[in-house]
């Protein structure tokens, strides 16, 4: 599902700045971005080395590994899973990330 509003409507609803700011991409982004920065503060605090901080770090980049489908496909299964992980380690294996 995006957050994309309707091309007749977003002009009076949003700005063109602002919608970029919250469509789907940057939403995700903005996720990946505080991954990568979890990493990094882990690393400086030596719960996970510094070679895995980089490798999670690179990994983050929404534009690259990610399927904006197959998210709101395992979003849905997890919204009617009562387990939780189970349906995100699925995603990761489709995504071939794990």
């Amino acid at each position: 599902m995006s957050t994309s509003l309707s091309p007749l409507l977003a002009p009076m609803l949003s700005s063109a700045a602002m919608r970029a700011i919250c469509d789907d991409a940057a939403y995700l982004q903005h996720m990946l971005d505080f991954e990568a920065a979890l990493a990094r503060a882990e690393a400086a605090t030596g719960i996970i080395p510094a070679d895995a901080a980089d490798a999670i770090a690179k990994a983050c980049k929404a534009d690259t590994k990610f399927d904006p489908g197959a998210l709101a496909e395992a979003r849905d299964a997890i919204r009617q899973s009562r387990h939780p992980p189970r349906q995100g380690a699925h995603l990761q294996r489709r995504q071939g990330l794990s």
